[in-house]
């Protein structure tokens, strides 16, 4: 048995699972295999008010037969002395990610993944799961807040993303922290988003219900103020 990438669900979901994960390498594909996955933090989130539920945080022993990239390391900051004080067993982090899982989504329900790049992150995951024969259901729909930022505002890069929905500047890529922040991040885009959407609709209907004549280039010029 392994993950399985499932098709079933239509709807949005109640629960949604953002997750990150930091790596003693950077390539999914290539890497995944030879090296490991070393911290991980999952964020259950509520998918219509992006309210968080509950969240986790592992750090997990590096295996010495895997390889480490230095370059990985300069991103997350991870040591392997680190690790090897403060990680647990991978079986055990495991263990403590399937058990905040099945208290959510239950052992046949398909989890919706949000992250950013989930590419990366779900490649990881599955790693994980097929390692163990763990028969995890993940949804082949997931929320990616990197096509979302590069959609809606321009930018790629998470650090920009998290900029500009004023979230304070991190100082090293933490696995929970960043899956807290994709939290936050599409939380603030969707209040924005819905602002805006009422302000237009408004403002549309004002439009068409009144005389052209009733729009002084003062109103207009208030108005524009107001949706800007």
């Amino acid at each position: 048995m392994s993950a399985v990438i499932t098709r079933k669900k239509q709807t949005v979901p109640r629960w949604a699972m953002s997750f990150d994960c930091e790596t003693s390498g950077l390539i999914p594909g290539k890497y995944v295999g030879e090296h490991q996955m070393i911290s991980f933090g999952a964020v259950i989130f509520d998918c219509r008010t992006y309210e968080i539920i509950d969240k986790l945080y592992v750090e997990i022993q590096f295996d010495e037969s895997k390889k480490w990239d230095a370059g990985a390391e300069r991103v997350h900051g991870l040591s392997r002395e680190h690790l090897k004080k403060h990680g647990i067993s991978e079986e055990d982090a495991l263990v403590k990610l399937l058990e905040l899982q099945l208290k959510y989504f239950g052992p046949e329900e398909d989890v919706l993944i949000m992250a950013h790049n989930p590419n990366f992150d779900k490649a990881w995951l599955q790693d994980l799961y097929d390692r163990y024969e763990i028969n995890a259901k993940i949804w082949f729909r997931a929320i990616d807040t990197c096509a979302i930022a590069m959609a809606m505002l321009g930018v790629a890069r998470s650090d920009d993303l998290y900029e500009a929905c004023q979230l304070p500047k991190r100082a090293e890529h933490n696995a929970l922290e960043d899956a807290l922040y994709s939290v936050y991040a599409m939380k603030y885009l969707r209040t924005a988003l819905d602002s805006g959407m009422k302000a237009t609709k408004a403002m549309n209907y004002l439009t068409s219900s009144l005389p052209s004549s009733a729009f002084t280039p003062e109103i207009l010029t208030s108005l524009e103020q107001i949706l800007s």
